[in-house]
C-alpha cells in the first residue's frame, strides 16, 4: 500500500497490519465468491467481520470471504 501512496502509512489500520481485503475465496470457475455468495450467507461475513476486528471473539474461526495482506508489502 505503501508503494501506491505513502499517506496509507498514516492510518492506523496499516500500522497495526489490519489491513483487508476479500479475495479468500474463489469460485470453480474463477470469480470472486464473496460476490457470488456472501450475500446468501452473512452469517460467515458477520463472523468474518468479527473475527477481523476482534480476533479474540473467534480464536478458533477462520475466516470465509477477508483475509488480512500480506505484511510484506508494509514499508515505512
Amino acid at each position: 500500500l505503501a508503494e501506491k501512496d505513502a499517506k496509507y502509512l498514516l492510518l492506523n489500520a496499516v500500522k497495526r497490519r489490519k489491513v483487508f481485503n476479500n479475495h479468500n475465496r474463489t469460485t470453480p470457475a474463477g470469480g470472486n465468491d464473496y460476490f457470488e455468495s456472501a450475500v446468501a450467507h452473512p452469517n460467515l461475513l458477520l463472523s468474518d467481520l468479527i473475527k477481523a476486528v476482534y480476533p479474540e471473539a473467534l480464536p478458533d474461526y477462520s475466516f470465509t470471504y477477508i483475509k488480512p495482506l500480506e505484511k510484506e508489502p508494509f514499508r515505512e
